[in-house]
């Protein structure tokens, strides 16, 4: 792990037991985070990646658990953590906005005292002064100072978001792990929850992991994408790069299955359906989908190869052993 790393995830497995078999949700996946860097996670539901999430932060409870792997952060492998530690360094250092967060606020507290709470827990400042911090932190995220005395009810969906975020940011942590966190928003809301996400991000110089199968999403925040499937990352690369010139067929299949305004152009979907995590094909996990498949990727996995400078993909069209 060099110096300008935060975050490196070392060939990470999370599995969960079933009366069916090992579900391997997240098998053997690799890659690393820079400081002040947004990293964008992206693929179709079921692939992993909000077990990923989970396993970053070592939020994994059974019948989920870490089959190996290491999850480095500021050099300390997280998954080795004594929970008391890992609450010293939750929201503080690593602070994380979950699926569905519009419905992780208290319903019978205020917002106020929501975001006051989690700062007075964490870090030495007196009540006056959190509220102080807290009004304008709502502030930042576009909310009006008597939010502090309302209810989760009486917000919409996206201001909830919006107080989500601010709880999030509230003790400028490094690294920020959002996981689907526009999913159900409308478009305009969504637009306005990614600015406010991105605003508060920059702000205060921190890292983010963005997770959606929202392709589009991370068009418009990330710096590098990995892309996944079927619990492996098969495409890493800075997000312009892999919007030009997809390497992997799968990046190739959802971006052609992603409208983008302004271009004319035929929507492709991607033929059939995401293999079982309990028996994936084997070879490349992918091969029953892909329309360039070959006889190799039918029976050897390819490996996450460097094709060229921080630019790495799992196809055996780019080589490999």
């Amino acid at each position: 792990m060099n110096a300008e790393e935060l975050l490196e995830v070392k060939d990470l497995k999370v599995y969960y037991k079933s009366s069916r078999g090992k579900v391997k949700a997240v098998d053997g996946v690799s890659f690393s985070v820079g400081k002040n860097e947004v990293f964008g996670i992206v693929g179709e539901s079921g692939c992993g990646k909000s077990t990923l999430a989970n396993a970053i932060l070592n939020l994994i409870r059974p019948p989920c658990y870490v089959e190996s792997g290491k999850v480095i952060f500021c050099g300390k492998n997280i998954l080795k953590l004594k929970e008391e530690d890992l609450r010293r360094i939750r929201c503080k250092e690593l602070s994380y906005i979950p699926q569905a967060s519009m419905n992780s606020l208290n319903p019978v507290m205020k917002i106020g005292d929501q975001i006051i709470d989690a700062m007075m827990a964490h870090i030495d400042i007196s009540k006056d002064e959190a509220r102080e911090r807290a009004e304008k932190l709502l502030e930042s995220v576009g909310l009006p100072a008597e939010t502090m005395n309302m209810y989760p009810h009486e917000l919409s969906g996206g201001m909830k978001q919006r107080v989500i975020i601010a709880i999030a940011t509230s003790l400028e942590p490094k690294l920020i792990i959002a996981d689907e966190f526009t999913t159900a928003l409308d478009v305009l809301i969504q637009r306005k929850v990614i600015e406010f996400l991105e605003e508060r991000r920059a702000a205060i110089k921190a890292s983010a992991i963005i997770i959606t199968h929202d392709i589009a999403v991370q068009a418009e925040l990330v710096h590098k994408l990995a892309v996944m499937y079927a619990g492996r990352i098969v495409e890493i690369s800075d997000v312009y790069k892999i919007f030009d010139d997809p390497l992997h067929p799968y990046t190739e299949g959802l971006i052609s299955a992603t409208p983008i305004l302004g271009e004319k152009r035929t929507i492709k979907g991607i033929p059939g359906t995401p293999p079982d995590l309990i028996n994936p094909p084997p070879g490349c996990r992918f091969h029953p989908r892909c329309p360039l498949a070959e006889e190799k990727c039918k029976y050897e996995s390819p490996p996450l190869i460097e094709v060229e400078k921080e630019r790495y993909v799992a196809c055996w069209r780019y080589g490999g052993k």
